[in-house]
């Protein structure tokens, strides 16, 4: 049987007996697993994705570094293959060589992980950023950062398992059996020892992915086929390492010894950059749909805290792999040690140096991801220098999400501030601001930079800061911040309905439109009416069930006085719609809030002109026959359907104002109004037009229309939308 030597030429003194007969099983074994490893990683991929068309979506998600991860799937695996074969020949190939190139994609994937995340630290820094929009561009960007972590980890995982089965066939090849054939058999410690700690690392790891398998899926258990290919490795590693101790050329056994060394370390590193690549996939899919825009708060604590706890046994998943993955190849080199012989060569050195370098380089990115909602929360404050926006209390109520939107307007809590529309001459059809005022301003305040309501209709949006539950913040932790800091109260700015002539009534919510509607007066400073129920705020913390009883709800009409704070205003709009969360439709509230400070009167009889000629926003007396419901929309595009209806019912006051018009001189007046409008990609509409609606009155029709226009939408993810909304209107 013709012998060569394991790291010299054939014949050469020193040189390890080695069977051809063994040398090309495993040669072939070493190749086999390289053209697996270059299939492995895209099928990997698309079982995480769950189909072809999911595992595109994070290869596309992941730029240019998926591109060049996707070559070295190639490359590395025959690469390694190749120097594999050198090494199980005697040539003189290092062993450490084959670390090396396994672990270029690791490099690869950490460089452009770190890219990606500088990209998006950057893109939330910028003040032009809509703060609850952080949150989501954060989130969005850790999740496509994390595609390359999974694909990368794929990848590694390949080349190293061909880089790891390698380097220890270089022991298993040995030819134990002739070398004690005429001498004492060689300790069997290697061979059980590596065979005993490798069963207990795959029964571990299969332990591991049973447990997360009901949270995690599947993929939990992909640890457990890497685990399987390299165990039987190590337990041959270890046969053969039991000759290097009595092997008469020092030098020999030691480079034999560090070949396992370098072995041990593309193991760990295969098995590592999976689990890690597991981990990111788990984490990813829960940044992914929590960067949704049609998702609420209470959705984002509930995919948070499931990415948690599915990441909950990570640590220890992470563990068992390292003691239990160093124990089984330690082991198997164990009966190697002593006499002289040591692993540590020029070659094993150099790959550990390597190993060490990735691992400081992993825990460093880590640290980044875990301080990225720190530095979110630290720069996602939408308040104005010298403003201490109001606070809304602990609730997840999907009423206060939203964004800024039209003129932004601030008040500090002595009045002075930036923004003006109170003089403005025309009334625009777009009329909308964003109030970025101190809690402790008055309503009086603010209204004094707004359009008069009798005068112009005006949308307005209060901007908050969003206190989280303490349960929630306790169970998630930094992860918290990714639910948003800023709340949002988005009404139609209205006025109280005019007194009829030679008479007074102190009834301010006198604007409601039947058996839908929720009226709320402010009475003190510490309590409100609700329907005529009395409240004390701030209501108790045991209150926040939303367990209040009554007919469905789909508009509420809050009535405020011009002394009451902006904080008190937040804090009775939180309180309501937190009582009354079960009544409420998730999006189809319709807040409208008048101020009355006593001095709106009865129009003078004919001030109103011609129906066909008010302009839309123009004061109209408000009828209490109206009754708006909405139809069956039509939608066409990648924006939420419920969106689209939660933004058309905050502005029904529009098409109501439109109606009542109507009604002046038809009072039977009713139909249904169909309208078409375009959002562009900005999220405004774009154009506006009548969809074949069957209401007589074309001047109604027409307003309508026109109100539409003025509206503004979140930006779709993928170009314009085309709505149809149908209205039905119809007198109580």
């Amino acid at each position: 049987m013709a012998n060569v030597g394991v790291y010299r030429e054939p014949g050469a003194a020193g040189g390890l007996p080695l069977p051809r007969a063994r040398l090309v099983p495993f040669t072939v074994v070493v190749a086999l697993l390289a053209a697996i490893a270059i299939a492995f990683s895209p099928i990997l991929l698309a079982l995480v994705g769950h189909s072809l068309a999911g595992a595109w979506m994070l290869f596309r998600e992941g730029g240019l570094s998926m591109w060049l991860l996707l070559l070295l799937d190639v490359v590395v695996p025959v690469a390694v293959a190749a120097m594999g074969a050198f090494v199980l020949r005697g040539k003189s190939v290092p062993p450490g060589f084959l670390f090396g190139a396994a672990a270029v994609p690791f490099v690869v994937t950490l460089l452009g992980a770190w890219s990606g995340q500088r990209m998006v630290m950057g893109a939330i820094m910028g003040e032009s950023v809509d703060p609850e929009q952080k949150a989501r561009i954060l989130a969005e960007g850790i999740a496509e950062s994390m595609s390359v972590d999974i694909f990368g980890g794929f990848v590694v995982c390949g080349a190293a398992i061909v880089a790891a089965v390698a380097a220890a066939s270089a022991l298993a090849t040995i030819d134990v059996a002739s070398i004690t054939r005429a001498g004492p058999k060689p300790p069997s410690v290697g061979v059980v020892g590596a065979s005993v700690a490798g069963a207990l690392w795959l029964v571990a790891t299969m332990v591991l992915g049973v447990m997360r398998m009901r949270i995690a899926g599947g993929a939990a258990l992909l640890p457990v086929l890497a685990v399987l290919v390299l165990v039987p490795f190590a337990a041959l590693a270890g046969r053969g390492a039991s000759v290097l101790r009595a092997w008469h050329d020092r030098t020999e056994a030691s480079r034999c010894a560090g070949a396992l060394v370098v072995a041990a370390l593309s193991a760990l590193l295969a098995v590592l950059a999976l689990q890690r690549g597991v981990e990111s996939s788990f984490t990813a899919r829960a940044f992914s749909a929590i960067s949704g825009e049609s998702i609420d708060p209470s959705q984002r604590a509930m995919i948070l805290g499931e990415a948690i706890e599915a990441g909950r046994l990570a640590t220890a998943a992470y563990l068992v792999h390292f003691v239990l993955g160093t124990a089984t190849f330690g082991l198997a080199l164990v009966p190697a040690l002593g006499s002289g012989r040591h692993p540590m060569t020029a070659s094993a050195i150099l790959a550990g140096a390597i190993g060490v370098v990735l691992l400081a380089s992993t825990f460093a990115l880590a640290r980044a991801r875990t301080a990225a909602p720190r530095e979110l929360a630290a720069h996602g404050s939408a308040a104005p220098r010298g403003i201490t926006l109001p606070v809304m209390v602990a609730t997840f109520s999907d009423k206060s999400a939203g964004s800024a939107g039209g003129d932004p307007i601030t008040v500090a809590k002595d009045g002075t501030g930036d923004g003006d529309l109170s003089k403005s001459t025309s009334c625009s059809a777009r009329q909308r601001a964003t109030i970025y005022a101190d809690g402790a301003a008055t309503l009086a305040m603010v209204m004094a930079r707004l359009p008069r309501p009798d005068a112009c209709a005006t949308n307005i949006v209060f901007v908050a800061t969003r206190n989280h539950p303490p349960d929630v913040d306790a169970r998630l932790g930094d992860y918290a911040a990714y639910l948003g800091t800023t709340a949002y109260f988005s009404a139609s700015l209205e006025p109280p309905a005019p007194a009829k002539a030679n008479e007074t009534t102190d009834d301010t919510t006198a604007t409601t439109t039947g058996g839908d509607a929720m009226r709320v007066r402010s009475v003190a400073d510490d309590a409100i009416e609700i329907d005529g129920a009395r409240v004390t705020l701030p209501i108790p913390a045991s209150a926040s069930t939303g367990s209040a009883s009554g007919s469905r709800v789909s508009r509420i009409s809050y009535a405020f006085r011009p002394t009451d704070t902006v904080a008190h205003a937040i804090q009775t709009m939180t309180a309501v719609e937190t009582l009354h969360t079960e009544r409420i439709s998730s999006y189809s509230l319709e807040r409208v809030i008048t101020v009355d400070d006593g001095t709106l009167r009865a129009p003078p009889p004919g001030s109103l002109g011609e129906p066909h000629a008010l302009p839309f926003g123009s004061g109209v007396a408000r009828s209490k026959n109206g009754a708006l419901r909405a139809g069956t929309v039509q939608v066409n595009g990648r924006l939420p359907t419920e969106v689209i209806q939660r933004i058309v019912r905050q502005n029904f006051g529009r098409f109501r104002l439109c109606y009542e018009l109507g009604l002046r001189t038809n009072p039977t007046l009713q139909g249904r109004v169909a309208t078409k409008f375009v959002i562009d990609r900005s999220g405004a509409v774009s154009a506006a037009a009548d969809a074949g609606s069957d209401l007589p009155d074309r001047a109604v029709v027409a307003c309508v229309v026109k109100a539409f226009e003025a509206l503004s939408f979140p930006q779709p993810e993928g170009g314009i939308v085309t709505v149809v909304y149908p209205i039905v209107f119809s007198p109580s």
